[in-house]
This record gives C-alpha cells, structure tokens and sequence, in this order.
C-alpha cells in the first residue's frame, strides 16, 4: 500500500496548492499567471489520482481506466505548463506555448477515445519498474507518439523559456525543476514504449518542479504585498504633506484677498472722503455765496451716495444668496427696470429707444427681488453707455436643451453704446472692476452671481459693430434649490 499512499500525499499537495492559487488569482490582478499555475497543480492532482486508482487495480480494465485518468491529468498540464510559464517569466506567449495549448487539446481527443492503452494486451510480469502488484496495460503505438509529442513540446517550452531566462533566479529555477520532470516523463514513455510496466513516477518526479514554483510565486506575492503597503505609507505620508501644503496655500490666498479688497476698499473710499472733507471745509467758510454754498451741499449728497452704493453693493456681493422662488411676470418687471433707469439717468437718457421683444413664458420662476436687481444692474449700464442717447433693445427667447442639459430663456439686454473691447470684456465681471468714474466694480459681478443661484449663467459679447450684448440665462424649470456663497474676491490688478 506504499505506492497508493505516496499517490495520495502527491494528490493532496497539489490540490492544496492549486485551490490556493485559485484564491489567489481571484484577489489579484495577476490572474492570468496564478490560475494557469493553479490549473497546473490541479491537473497533476487529478493525475496523482489516476495513478494512485491504477496502483490499486485488480483488473486490467481497471488499470486502463485509472492509467487513462492519469494520462488525463498529465495532458492537461502540458497546455497549463505552455501558458504558465510564459507570463511567470515576465515574457509574452512564444510558439512553443500555443502548441502547447493545441496539444492538449488535440491529445484530450485521442485520449477520450481509447486508442492509447490496449487493455486486451498486458505486459509480462517481471518487465516492472516501479510497483508492480498491479496488472499494466501495453501502449498502442498512438499512445507511444502521443506521449512522445508531449514530450517535445514540454522540452520546446523549456527550451525556449531557457534560453533568455537563464540568467536569473526564477528562469534557472523553472528550468531545474522542470528538467527534473522532463526526464522521467521521457524516461517513463521510452520505458512504457518498450514494453515494461513502469509505476507512477511522473507525478512524483513534477513534486520538486510545483512546489519550488509554489514557493517563488508566494514569495512574489509577499514581496508586492510589502512594497504596496510600503508606497502605501508613502502615499499616506504625501498626502498628508499635500494636504498641509494646500492648506497653507489656501491661508494665504485668503490673507491676499483680504490684502487685495482692504487695497481697493480703501481706495474706493479715500476719494469720496476726501471730495467730503473738502465740501465740508468749504461749507465752514462765512464768505460763500448762496449758489456755491447749494453746489458743496450737492457735492456732500453725491458723495455720500456714492459710499452708501459701495456698501450696498459690496454686501450684495458678500452675503450668501438664498433663492425664494414665486411665479414672476418678466416683462412688468423689465418694463418698470427701464422705467426707472431712464428717470434717474436724467436728461440725457430721453433719446433713448426702447424695444421689447420677449418670445417667452408670461412667468418666470425666479426670486422677484433677485432677478429685479439683477436686471437694475444690467439696464444700468446699458443706459449709462448711451450718454447722447440711442437703442436699447431686450430680446427673450426660449433655449432649447440637449443631452442631459435643460432648456433655457435668455433675455438680452442690447445697448447701441460704445461697446466693450475684448479686455473690457474678459475682465468685466471681475468685482471692483469698472471703466465708470462713479462706479463701483460690483454690478456684474453680482448679476452672475444672480444668474448662477438661479442655476443660469450670465455672457457677455459685442452687439455688431458698436453697442454691448449682455445676457442672462435662466433655466426654464426649476432647479435643485440651492444658496449661492460668493467666490474668493479677486481685486482688479
């Protein structure tokens, strides 16, 4: 019962091994590699088994059937061997490989359809190597060139493996251990072709060969599996210098804004403070005429409006948007907008042209005092570039969406000023920027702001040859409800 035992041990280690890399192959990346192997050991495990079922015949038809089962086990591993070995030695697939798979295949056939052993044909006792309690069946001359084709495909692969990887530790070790195996099989199949009944040696022989694999291959994975938690820590530590470095940056890009805005602030406020100072230093005087005297108290009121529409701007700008939406009639509110624009834009805005052109829903969902202020804003401008009158156009059309985008309205607001140049235009919804000498940089800037918190975006172009474009884009249904945080200021430079 030596042999079967032995049978059984080979079976069981490379069950172990090849259910092992199964696992493996399924956590791993490297799949390919690790369950090739595993289906190399398992292949030899159904192998081992065969022998061990033939050591225990008591018939020669059971003899072919067990022997048979081995042949298929070792079959199977050529075309397991051929594809392993390759990506084991970081190489890609040579030939020898691919006929190693085509091999296997093609010996399953033959192997399936009996014409490897003759069981009607028994070699004589006392012509044994190996056990030989067992009754052995001849090997048909298929069987012979069959196992001998095997035997130089395995040989080519080797060979072929050998002759790059020599060098180095995992090449030297496959080719050793392989060699090993190789020889027993052809020892083994000259034997077996001469007529002797030779015992399981093959799948004890390819023990070395799995095992020293099995090893080199685990070393491997622990070998990864250290320098992964290495450049881990490492990943670990960048990012927490990254994240130290960003945080910095952040700080100081916040001391610089407040830097910027307490430059522009100031000077924003010095020059009316100073038109003020003097306005008052001239009021003190007992000696002024009565006309001069009505000029300082206007200059004193324009002054103080103009600081008092720098803060109301500024703290539009700064203070987070928060949207109240109600169904809002944008023409009445457009038409009051103009309205009052033209009136306190004085005399010279009464050669102004209004036309209306609004294609769109009677209402819009918007907040009323939002989008009013947002319009104020644009028409504003729109007025104050037309000092000796002209057009003013506002055009309302509905955007049609695509893919996942929503339909829009637009709603242009169309001066025939001067117009703004590109640079003008790049910058003009930077806050604090202005071309206006009583202006104070916000207007823009809040009106996109506006258009964001509504889920739209504001643009500007050039109407033609003269006169500005400005268009507000909302969305047509109404969006998430959303606030709307004012970005980090950046100054005009």
């Amino acid at each position: 019962m030596l042999w079967p035992a032995i049978m059984a041990s080979c079976a069981a280690v490379y069950t172990i091994v090849g259910a092992s890399y199964v696992r493996l192959a399924t956590i791993r990346r490297l799949g390919r590699e690790y369950g090739f192997f595993a289906a190399l050991s398992l292949s030899l495990a159904v192998a081992s088994l065969g022998a061990m079922f033939a050591t225990m015949a008591e018939d020669t038809a059971a003899a072919e059937r067990a022997m048979r089962f081995e042949l298929l086990g070792i079959t199977i591993s050529i075309g397991a061997l051929g594809n392993f070995v390759y990506p084991n030695v970081q190489r890609p697939t040579g030939r020898p490989g691919h006929v190693a798979t085509a091999f296997a295949a093609v010996g399953l056939v033959v192997l399936l359809s009996g014409m490897i052993f003759d069981p009607g044909r028994t070699i004589p006792a006392g012509r044994s190597f190996g056990p030989a309690s067992f009754p052995t069946p001849a090997m048909t001359p298929t069987g012979v060139v069959i196992a001998y084709l095997g035997l130089v495909v395995a040989i080519a692969i080797v060979v072929d493996v050998g002759r790059s990887e020599l060098r180095t530790t995992t090449g030297r070790l496959v080719f050793a251990t392989i060699t090993v195996g190789l020889t027993a099989w052809g020892v083994v199949t000259t034997l077996r072709a001469m007529g002797y009944a030779v015992g399981p040696w093959f799948p004890l022989l390819l023990a070395p060969f799995i095992l020293a694999v099995a090893a080199n291959l685990l070393t491997r994975w622990v070998d990864v599996d250290d320098e992964l938690a290495r450049r881990g820590r490492e990943l670990e530590h960048a990012y927490v210098e990254l994240r130290e470095a960003q945080d910095q940056l952040v700080r100081r890009e916040q001391l610089a804004a407040v830097g910027e805005l307490s430059a522009v602030i100031a000077h924003e406020v010095r020059n009316p403070l100073a038109v003020l100072k003097n306005a008052v230093s001239g009021l003190r005087r007992d000696t002024l005429s009565p006309d001069i005297r009505e000029t300082l108290h206007g200059i004193l009121d324009q002054e103080t409006d103009r600081l008092n529409r720098l803060v109301r701007d500024l703290l539009s700008y700064a203070r987070p948007i928060h949207i109240s939406r109600v169904d809002l009639p944008v023409r009445t509110i457009l038409e009051r907008v103009i309205g009052h624009a033209i009136a306190g834009a004085g005399p010279a805005a009464e050669d102004v042209e209004v036309a209306l052109d609004l294609d769109l829903p009677e209402t819009v969902r918007a907040d009323a005092d939002l989008l009013e202020r947002a319009f104020a804003h644009i028409v504003e401008n729109a007025v104050q570039a037309m000092p000796n009158g002209g057009r003013l156009d506002v055009v309302g059309r509905r955007v049609p969406g695509y893919d996942d985008l929503p339909s829009l309205l637009s709603i242009s607001i169309i001066d025939s000023g001067e117009g703004m140049d590109t640079l003008v235009r790049s910058r003009a919804k930077e806050p604090f920027f202005t071309t206006r000498q009583q202006g104070t940089g916000l207007g823009l800037a809040i009106v996109e702001r506006v258009a964001a918190a509504h889920g739209g975006h504001l643009e500007l172009a050039r109407n033609g040859e003269s006169g500005t474009r400005v268009t507000i884009f909302l969305p047509e249904t109404e969006p998430p409800t959303r606030s709307s945080h004012p970005p980090a200021l950046r100054p005009r430079g």
